[in-house]
């Protein structure tokens, strides 16, 4: 049975709050920046003890990332790293790094990429891959990688037919997946594309019972599957669904028969109260659960915190989300 819980919070609670951003460790989760009602955006670092609820704000460094909000946030090695943004005044283009230990801040790169918020930012092999976003003119389709080595970027290339922000990325097995997004005008995505972080080469993967048009929504990887949570539509969504990605393993049930990819996506159901429909909430993984904190239902934002356990998700799962289109026959008459 599948089911959210609630998280009684207790001490140094963040306000309410959209776009604030989240990482985990084995001891606690830790949480940056977003916005709050009145436009007011935060710097204030907080963690968080999973098995208490437990809040507390990060004593730090004098020296720190300005506020902002729509930025995107990475643990590597015991440092976490804070990536682009949105100040209220001005879009972004620097890289903090936190160093747990020390509780220390400093800036290791600042004006190198085009500005960017609301883009995704994930690591591998002691890089970050930063894709996407949207600058004060119009959503991106470029993206660039940053070594943590050399503290140094390259572009990385992308198909134009990527343009967007609000998106969600996650990384399974050396590919980096992207789902939805919003592009501009009132264009929402629902498609689905990897990258081969080897080649660097991109490929649109085909998609039955793909979750709904979305932006501002979550995703996490679990046990070769891609959990969609939630975003935004036109309305707020609270629905929950898995991408399939073991099942591209070469075999005709893989792909079309040209090449082409094709995944299937499933619609989880929950059982009893969850979380309120939200869009621009945190997400992350502690163990096999998968937690969300904040987000904005409307104009009303939240400081409430969800978790599910994803190991209680069927193995099997019955029928795509949105059942694929087929030719029904009609009975002449006369």
């Amino acid at each position: 049975m599948v089911e959210w819980r609630p998280i009684a919070l207790q001490g140094d609670v963040p306000p309410q709050v959209s776009g604030c951003k989240t990482v985990s460790n084995e001891d606690h989760f830790y949480f940056f920046g977003g916005n709050g009602d009145g436009f007011e955006y935060f710097d204030t670092m907080y963690k968080c003890q999973p098995d208490t609820g437990m809040f507390e704000k990060v004593e730090c460094s004098d020296v720190k990332p300005v506020a902002r909000n729509g930025h995107t946030m990475v643990l590597v090695d015991n440092i976490i790293y804070v990536v682009c943004g949105y100040s209220g005044k001005k879009y972004l283009n620097d890289i903090w790094a936190f160093n747990l230990g020390t509780r220390q801040w400093s800036c290791v790169s600042d004006g190198e990429i085009k500005p960017r918020f609301m883009h995704t930012c994930v690591a591998w092999h002691n890089h970050l891959y930063v894709f996407g976003g949207m600058d004060f003119e119009h959503t991106l389709s470029d993206g660039a990688i940053f070594s943590l080595a050399t503290k140094t970027w390259r572009d990385m290339e992308s198909p134009a037919m990527l343009q967007r922000c609000n998106h969600a990325t996650a990384v399974h097995h050396g590919w980096m997946y992207v789902f939805a997004g919003y592009r501009g005008g009132d264009v929402v995505l629902r498609d689905l594309w990897k990258m081969n972080m080897e080649t660097e080469k991109w490929e649109e993967v085909g998609l039955t019972g793909a979750p709904c048009y979305r932006s501002g929504h979550s995703a996490v990887v679990h046990n070769d599957r891609m959990y969609i949570f939630a975003g935004f539509n036109g309305e707020n969504l609270d629905d929950m669904h898995c991408i399939d990605l073991g099942a591209n393993s070469g075999s005709d049930d893989g792909n079309d028969g040209k090449g082409k990819v094709i995944l299937k996506g499933y619609r989880i159901e929950t059982e009893g109260a969850g979380p309120m429909p939200r869009c621009y909430h945190a997400v992350w993984m502690h163990g096999s659960r998968m937690y969300i904190f904040g987000g904005i239902t409307k104009r009303q934002r939240h400081n409430d915190m969800w978790s599910v356990d994803l190991a209680t998700v069927p193995l099997m799962l019955k029928e795509p989300a949105v059942a694929p289109r087929r030719w029904k026959p009609i009975q002449a008459k006369g």
